[in-house]
């Protein structure tokens, strides 16, 4: 009875947040602190599964202006998503890039992305993982991956999904570099 009370309130608390205009409480954001404190959220689960969390951070990241409670909310959902789709003794990888102005390339984005050893999504959910209410999981809701799309669109960012049967998923964030802070200052902030 206690974990469908406690269903139901995330479930109306999903549903309270999608329903709601969004806004941004733009501020300097340390995204790999922000990382960081995400994975020690789950770090007895990675334990007790024998999971390996690798980390693969760009040292030269630049600082965001973005929401990171909203970011911590995106993080927090893809990250669950990972540790339930990896199998014991799988592998969740955690690894950003940044692509400083004047650099080669994709020079106007800063990417995360969260990839799994789990078995991948089969091809015929592809094109649904970001329907509202679309899930295969048995006590799902089908809000988790629209409220992520729609956090990171508006940052002005774009959420997309690469995925292997059998070989594992990988959700990729791009956020724009106009969100880099650019400010003299050193001084990082994370939630």
């Amino acid at each position: 009875m206690l974990f469908e009370t406690q269903r139901l309130n995330v479930l109306v608390s999903d549903l309270l947040l999608f329903g709601r205009e969004s806004r941004l409480e733009l501020r300097p954001t340390d995204l790999h602190q922000l990382l960081d404190a995400c994975c020690h959220l789950y770090a007895a689960e990675i334990r007790e599964r024998s999971i390996l969390l690798h980390k693969d951070y760009d040292p030269q990241l630049p600082v965001l202006l973005a929401d990171p409670d909203k970011l911590k909310q995106v993080v927090l959902n893809l990250l669950k998503n990972a540790l339930e789709a990896t199998p014991p003794d799988g592998t969740v990888t955690v690894r950003t890039e940044g692509h400083p102005v004047g650099g080669q390339g994709e020079a106007d984005q800063v990417k995360l992305i969260i990839s799994d050893t789990g078995c991948g999504i089969p091809p015929q959910h592809q094109d649904r993982i970001f329907d509202l209410f679309f899930t295969t999981k048995p006590r799902g809701t089908g809000l988790g991956l629209p409220i992520c799309r729609r956090i990171v669109e508006d940052h002005g960012g774009r959420i997309s999904v690469k995925t292997r049967p059998d070989e594992g998923t990988e959700f990729t964030v791009q956020l724009p570099l106009s969100l880099v802070d650019r400010s003299p200052t050193t001084d990082r902030v994370s939630s």
